[in-house]
């Protein structure tokens, strides 16, 4: 079995580059520096998409590369000042240096983001989009497009977010995503383990058995309403809310 470096186990979880990060990396040749700040404006834009935050750092770095080679191959050209031309490469190299370190602490961080999901979402059984916010200490919105991201690319068993709900698909897939999991370590925020994984095959099964209504009794008359499971309805003698 191969063993993942510390770097490699941070890094599996970067997306693939899209068609427009292409383009800001071949087009710092063309534009050496100048479409840098696309790339900055492009990661504030983006900046609930957590899985991207150490891409964006790896992205700036071979603009910074490109950009030098592309200077270096207009300087000799041009003629350029070669003490200038190493004044450049000084700069260059510790903005890259600078840059790499930010992408590693980000890559990190959402490395050990992705474990506090897994132990969120399948030991403590949470499934609701807003109490896995809540636990994570995120806006529900990143939560929302990681989770996304995770199942899309195989990270996690293959689901959807139905009514701020995450379902998965199948409950052998979540078995036995659970089994190559192996043991979780445990956090720190105490969550109740009182509830259970949420799957399409549950939803079949209720369908199939739809819950039973219900008599409920007036607080205020005292009279008797027969409701379905999630109805309401406002009390015909009092108008109090009943449900």
């Amino acid at each position: 079995m191969a063993i993942q470096t510390k770097d490699q186990k941070h890094d599996k979880y970067e997306p693939r580059p899209e068609a427009l990060d292409h383009v800001l990396i071949t087009g710092s040749l063309l534009l050496p520096y100048i479409l840098i700040p696309l790339t900055i404006w492009r990661a504030v834009s983006n900046q609930h998409l957590n899985y991207r935050k150490g891409f964006t750092y790896k992205l700036i770095s071979f603009q910074l590369l490109f950009s030098f080679v592309s200077y270096l191959i207009y300087g000799f050209f041009f003629n350029s000042i070669f003490a200038y031309i190493v004044g450049v490469f000084f700069i260059n190299f510790v903005l890259l240096v600078v840059v790499a370190g930010f992408q590693l602490n980000r890559n990190e961080r959402y490395s050990n983001m992705v474990e506090q999901y897994k132990q969120v979402i399948f030991i403590h059984k949470i499934n609701h989009i807003e109490e896995i916010a809540e636990q994570m200490r995120q806006k529900p919105i990143s939560v929302e497009k990681d989770l996304e991201y995770l199942m899309d690319k195989g990270h996690f068993p293959r689901g959807a977010i139905v009514d701020g709900e995450l379902i998965f698909k199948r409950n052998d897939e979540v078995g036995n995503f659970l089994d190559k999991q192996g043991q979780f370590t445990s956090i720190k925020d105490s969550v109740s383990p009182q509830r259970s994984i949420r799957t399409t095959n549950t939803l079949v099964d209720m369908q199939a058995n739809p819950p039973q209504p219900k008599t409920v009794e007036c607080s205020g008359c005292g009279s008797k309403v027969i409701l379905n499971k999630m109805d309401t309805k406002e009390c015909d003698y009092c108008g109090i809310v009943l449900h």
